[in-house]
């Protein structure tokens, strides 16, 4: 901290130094005052040297502090680490008109909350993209999706892969390089799901890409079908500190889920409790276990029995969606044509579900409109570098069934992020320009029947 004159004083709070290893340099501090702050900003060396302007945020925890100034400002930045000097860096501050500055000289130690402050920097530029509706964002996604393979090892009726187009959606395996580009997102990501259309488990990469992600220090979620989580797994999956597990379950008897599934669903639950059991036997938390339903004209009675096998598994929460239609005979299967039966069952297990200590989530009211999101948040990364600003229907088909911004490894992260075709998405999404084709027929942005079909 420092007290440039008898009533400015400002703070550092990172960089406490610049470290080398990440590619990303976090910038955040305060400034207390009686005169108005106009501007904060350093020189950055980036294509020739240059003004970076930080951004001015509230600081409630320093007002507490100071409550005697009458002027108190957070300032926040990110910025590359080869534009800055490792050992200091200069501030310049506007405050009422006069220029100050200050360098601050960076000190060396062993360990840095570089990927905290990061994280955090980045989720307060996302709140602020979202208040200010912007199309152009400054944050990069909080939120990644890495579909580690496509492959799968079940057969799900519903599924995509039974109706794909097989030239157009070949098999494969994401390889490190892929993680290796993605490195300044996931500096500053705080979430990574591994999921897509395909079992993460059955990539031979699975726990080389993993143990590279888990080095970036994000909150790790996984889906699985059960099957795959068997002993091979297991201890790595502990290790590794994935906080989330949910695992696709359509049903509470063994025919319902053969079904459903095309798996076994003693063989689902025999792996989430040996999952639980080792948990226990190294004393390592165990993830966070949720389920996810499919629901259909098939299982809707299995509702409250799914609650009590959720609950004597160790499941602490249920995800429940609709099928989307690939192919015209899954119509007839579809809770759109029995709207009312659907809402008695959802509403009776969300509040079994509360009363057993279960979160039940259930879909949004038929016909009703969606607030999408996931284009101000949400990387879905593909097996081979294909890139989508949502998760809906990630394939590749005849028509446009998602947000396919390009390749990471022919467009850059920008390019991909903040392109022509990002910015015109998110402006249709908030009302500023004309809806995208895509968004205007997807059913998360709409919950109705001719959304959900989907025939490839």
């Amino acid at each position: 901290m420092l007290e440039l004159t008898n009533d400015i004083i400002i703070h550092l709070d990172a960089p406490t130094m610049v470290a080398e290893q990440f590619k990303q340099v976090p910038i955040q501090g305060w400034i207390v005052c009686h005169a108005v702050i106009q501007k904060v900003w350093i020189s950055v060396e980036n294509e020739g040297i240059r003004d970076y302007e930080l951004k001015l945020v509230e600081r409630p925890d320093v007002v507490e502090a100071y409550p005697s100034h009458s002027q108190v400002k957070g300032f926040i930045g990110i910025v590359p680490t080869n534009s800055l000097n490792s050992q200091s860096i200069t501030f310049f501050f506007n405050v009422d008109g006069k220029i100050l500055s200050h360098t601050f000289h960076l000190e060396e130690q062993e360990s840095s909350p570089t990927l905290p402050f990061l994280k955090s920097i980045n989720s307060q530029l996302y709140a602020d993209d979202v208040a200010q509706k912007r199309t152009r964002l400054e944050s990069t996604p909080v939120h990644i999706n890495l579909e580690i393979t496509n492959r799968c090892n079940l057969s799900c009726p519903t599924c995509a892969r039974n109706y794909w187009d097989k030239e157009k959606n070949q098999i494969g395996d994401m390889d490190t390089t892929i993680i290796d580009l993605l490195s300044p997102y996931l500096e500053r990501a705080s979430f990574v799901g591994l999921l897509g259309y395909g079992e993460s488990l059955l990539s031979g990469n699975f726990k080389s890409i993993v143990s590279q992600v888990i080095k970036f220090n994000p909150t790790i979620a996984m889906f699985n079908n059960g099957t795959t989580l068997g002993r091979k797994y297991v201890d790595f999956i502990l290790d590794a500190g994935i906080s989330g597990l949910i695992i696709s379950i359509d049903g509470t008897d063994e025919e319902t889920v053969r079904q459903t599934r095309t798996a076994s669903l003693a063989t689902i639950l025999k792996n989430v409790n040996y999952l639980r059991q080792r948990s226990l036997e190294r004393d390592i938390k165990t993830p966070q276990l949720s389920l996810s339903f499919t629901a259909s004209q098939r299982n809707i009675e299995q509702l409250i029995q799914l609650v009590d096998l959720a609950k004597e598994n160790g499941f602490l929460e249920i995800h429940i969606g609709f099928a989307k239609i690939f192919h015209p005979s899954l119509v007839a299967e579809s809770l759109f044509l029995d709207q009312e039966r659907a809402i008695q069952k959802f509403l009776q297990a969300k509040e079994y579900g509360e009363k057993q200590g279960i979160k039940v989530n259930i879909p949004p009211p038929f016909n009703s409109s969606v607030v999408c999101h996931q284009p101000f948040e949400l990387f879905m990364v593909k097996w081979n570098g294909s890139v989508r600003l949502c998760c809906s229907t990630a394939i590749e088909s005849d028509q446009a069934l998602n947000i396919n911004t390009g390749n990471l490894k022919e467009l850059s992260l920008d390019e991909l992020w903040n392109g022509e075709l990002a910015q015109s998405v998110r402006s249709g999404l908030l009302g500023l320009g004309k809806m995208d084709k895509v968004c205007a027929k997807c059913p998360y942005t709409g919950c109705i029947l001719e959304r959900y079909i989907r025939i490839l």
